[in-house]
């Protein structure tokens, strides 16, 4: 008896959002940026503007030091 492969739907491509825009960008120049909070200094992703740690708005951009 012989199994039938069921095709996994396609997975859609990321929708660019105003406040993942620069990840985009920094992404298409090679290159790996995460949010930061200035509050509580975390470093999170995926792209937003509220730090899902402390929930504070005053955040910046940080380039990954790409050593993982």
């Amino acid at each position: 008896m012989t199994q039938q492969q069921q095709s996994s739907p396609p997975i859609p491509a990321p929708q660019p959002q105003p406040e993942s825009d620069f990840y985009w960008e920094k992404c298409k120049e090679e290159e790996l940026w995460l949010r930061h909070c200035k509050t509580c200094d975390s470093s999170y992703f995926y792209p937003r503007d509220i730090c899902p740690q402390c929930f504070s708005r005053d955040t910046d951009w940080i380039k990954s030091s790409g050593k993982g």
